[in-house]
């Protein structure tokens, strides 16, 4: 649920550039009339849209997740809401239909029409053509999103009249996610809190989808701890020796190479 005063569209792991200029226009009553979200990553451009949606009907003007408006948009059942997805192309009789519904009258007359474009390059040269007149002439409250990965598809004259916001794609996300999670892990081992430390390993570990560099990264600072509780075992806390055998049980299970693990537990110097 949104801090009080704070937006929902802050909570969404999206570029901070994104974030910021969506979360700026809503605060100071500029909300551009057209805006085309263009990246690889579908999934953020359409959630970002969503939220984006959401905080502008919502009720409470935060994006709570609990008004009526929030609720119905989340279903996407909202009567101010369209969202237009093709798996062909987007031709022109498509865009009359998309036109007429942006130019009704809106349900709640303190909300805002939305409508979303998905795939906007599947736009036909005269569905992008009929499509200016919405984004020249643009009814009041109203706000148009193209979603695209490919901003150079779309006519210039489409591009000059929206604002563009670039999505990186999600394994740049992801890099930068996991760099300040590594940087968290390098934290707890320096304050020796190695029970915290190696909850978060293990909870990364498991993901269904764990970042490789990441990973050999973590496996890499696991290898690094175990030859150190190797080289200098004297008077090793419970938590140092828990910690140990899981990293052990870990750097096995991650199908470390025979020899790394003959040398972790069969070392001349660990056995004695």
């Amino acid at each position: 649920m949104p801090e009080k005063n704070k937006l929902s569209l802050e909570n969404l792991i999206i570029p901070e550039n994104v974030k910021r200029t969506l979360v700026d226009e809503i605060l100071a009553s500029r909300v551009a009339h057209a805006y085309i979200f263009e990246g690889s990553d579908k999934d953020s451009k359409m959630n970002a849209a969503l939220e984006f949606a959401r905080t502008l009907n919502c009720e409470k003007g935060t994006g709570c997740g609990k008004c009526r408006p929030c609720v119905d948009i989340g279903k996407m059942k909202y009567p101010d809401l369209m969202i237009f997805r093709s798996s062909t192309s987007v031709k022109i009789e498509d865009i009359r239909e998309f036109i007429k519904f942006m130019s009704l009258s809106k349900a709640r007359a303190s909300g805002w029409k939305i409508g979303i474009i998905a795939d906007a390059e599947l736009l036909t040269p005269e569905a992008e053509n009929s499509l200016l007149k919405i984004t020249e002439e643009p009814p009041a409250s109203s706000c148009v999103i193209l979603i695209t990965s490919n901003l150079h598809a779309l006519l210039p004259t489409i591009r000059s009249r929206c604002q563009i916001l670039r999505f990186p794609p999600a394994d740049y996300r992801r890099a930068e996610y996991d760099r300040e999670e590594i940087a968290a892990l390098k934290k707890l081992v320096a304050a020796r809190n190695y029970a915290e430390y190696f909850e978060k390993v293990r909870e990364f570990l498991d993901a269904d989808d764990p970042r490789e560099k990441t990973a050999e990264t973590i496996r890499g600072i696991l290898f690094d701890l175990t030859e150190s509780f190797r080289r200098n075992p004297s008077a090793p806390t419970a938590d140092k020796i828990d910690f140990f055998l899981n990293a052990l049980k870990w750097i096995k299970k991650q199908r470390s190479p025979k020899s790394v693990l003959d040398r972790i537990f069969f070392n001349e110097g660990l056995r004695k």
